[in-house]
């Protein structure tokens, strides 16, 4: 059987086993079913997730999540799930399947034993993952990308053709680009709502047969599935994944190294955080100094998706109304999961007080009032791969530790916007892309969209160039671009740090 995953399942009623049936019908069950949809219906899920444990062969803290999940997974697609009827029970061996229909017409089943414990739900088997024990350490070369994110090769269904995946502490469930799962015949088994950084999404699930990641042989994978296109990767490994293993990432070296056990580490680094697993998120505990010498601690999620150094959590942004606080701050904006375009502010804080302490480090202020920075659990926001990658990590999930050493990132400066306005590349050309209000540059009548087509002589293919002179503190650049007119215009700028 597969792990956790809700399935719609349509069967045939048959009124003679039902008559039949029904007689013995223990009623422990039908309280326990009531009792499971009205604690769905109040999203109490650590109040029932208990009575699918106590004897389930495999249940461990894995099991109680992936338990919650899915119970969460009910309650969102089913809403109102207080009335229902017994449509049929059948005897398999020692437990009964029962099968009921809701009110508006949802069909579920579950099989219980004689003491009323969930075991399936919907002919999927309450267990865990397939994760291959490693004979020994399996090693993973990566590659650190311009925006500070890690991608890694691996292959999935055992294809022939190697899929881009990013490394993201900050993902609870993996992600499948839409087109390479219809590649790879990856056939939707479910719908979920996802929380994001920025809101809420549904997204369709699918189930993998494998995938293979070095000498890690991962089966029965469940995933969602989204467009990552505009992330350029083919996927996104998350912690349900990561969480199985103890994970080495050599940034130094640009490599992973995956162990089953802490013990196979043979030089462990000296130093060394704890965190909290939230939501199936890798949690600890920074504090920050705003210019103004206000000075918050609490709570950020460690997320080496995250391109920025930090992000500041929108609740506690609103609930002591920092935004006004932050100055000079720009507009700026990124692409997401849950929101194909999302606004936001880029500014700075005086200190931020993480394993070391780093000065005058750029911060993204998200102006949303919805999704993950919107939690409690997160007070504080979200700690970026901009920070994480000055150290190299050794993560044990089991133990909740992470140890770490400073690298040769650890002294490199941080980027700060240089101009007052950003580029962005699409479809191989280069185009201006947020002008900042009551510019030079919007006072000039340049527009998001107008297309460069030189930089300093430097055509758009040497993209890399190009960004690098943008990051130069005064540096003169020459911008040739065309406006909406089709006329070739000149723009002339110097660099300097626009959070100053």
């Amino acid at each position: 059987m597969k792990n956790i995953i809700l399935i719609i399942f349509l069967f045939v009623s048959i009124a003679t086993i039902v008559a039949q049936e029904k007689q013995e019908f223990n009623p422990l069950y039908k309280d326990r079913i009531d009792i499971l949809f009205q604690n769905m219906f109040e999203q109490n899920f650590d109040e029932i997730s208990y009575y699918f444990a106590d004897e389930i062969k495999y249940f461990n803290e894995k099991g109680k999540e992936k338990v919650k999940n899915i119970l969460k997974n009910i309650a969102f697609q089913k809403h109102q799930l207080l009335k229902y009827q017994i449509s049929d029970i059948s005897k398999v061996e020692d437990k009964y399947r029962v099968y009921l229909i809701t009110d508006n017409q949802e069909n579920f089943n579950f099989v219980f034993d004689e003491k009323g414990i969930f075991f399936e739900i919907n002919m999927y088997e309450l267990t865990i993952q397939s994760y291959s024990n490693l004979i020994e350490p399996s090693i993973i070369p990566f590659l650190l990308r311009d925006d500070e994110l890690i991608t890694f090769d691996l292959t999935i269904n055992c294809s022939d053709k190697k899929s881009k995946f990013l490394f993201d502490t900050g993902a609870a469930i993996l992600v499948i680009d839409s087109t390479i799962a219809k590649n790879n015949n990856l056939k939707i088994i479910s719908k979920q709502i996802i929380t994001g950084a920025y809101g809420e999404k549904v997204y369709n699930i699918i189930l993998i047969d494998s995938l293979t990641i070095g000498d890690i042989i991962l089966k029965n994978v469940v995933g969602m599935v989204d467009n990552l296109k505009k992330f350029d990767v083919d996927g996104i490994i998350g912690n349900d994944v990561l969480k199985n293993y103890v994970t080495k990432i050599d940034y130094d070296n640009k490599k992973f190294i995956f162990y089953n056990q802490i013990a196979e580490c043979k030089d462990l680094y000296t130093g060394k955080i704890v965190f909290d697993l939230v939501e199936g998120l890798p949690v600890t505990e920074i504090s920050i100094k705003l210019k103004t010498g206000e000075f918050f601690t609490g709570k950020v999620i460690i997320d080496s998706g995250a391109s920025p150094y930090f992000l500041i959590s929108s609740k506690l942004t609103n609930d002591n109304n920092l935004l006004s606080k932050f100055n000079p701050k720009l507009l700026t904006g990124s692409k997401t999961l849950t929101t194909s375009y999302h606004t936001e502010f880029i500014s700075a804080i005086d200190t931020l007080f993480f394993y070391n302490t780093f000065v005058d480090v750029p911060i993204i202020i998200p102006t949303s009032s919805t999704g993950a920075l919107e939690n409690s659990n997160y007070s504080l926001g979200i700690l970026g791969n901009g920070i994480i990658k000055k150290y190299n990590w050794i993560i044990d999930y089991s133990s909740k530790i992470a140890y770490l050493q400073k690298n040769k990132f650890f002294n490199q400066e941080f980027n700060y916007p240089n101009t007052n306005f950003s580029i962005k590349s699409e479809n191989q050309k280069l185009y201006f892309h947020i002008i900042q209000p009551n510019s030079d540059e919007e006072k000039a009548g340049i527009k998001s969209n107008f297309e460069i087509i030189s930089v300093n002589k430097l055509k758009i293919d040497e993209l890399s160039k190009i960004k690098q002179l943008f990051k130069i503190q005064n540096q003169k650049i020459k911008i040739k671009y065309i406006d909406n007119l089709n006329n070739i215009k000149y723009w002339n700028v110097k660099t300097s740090n626009k959070l100053i």
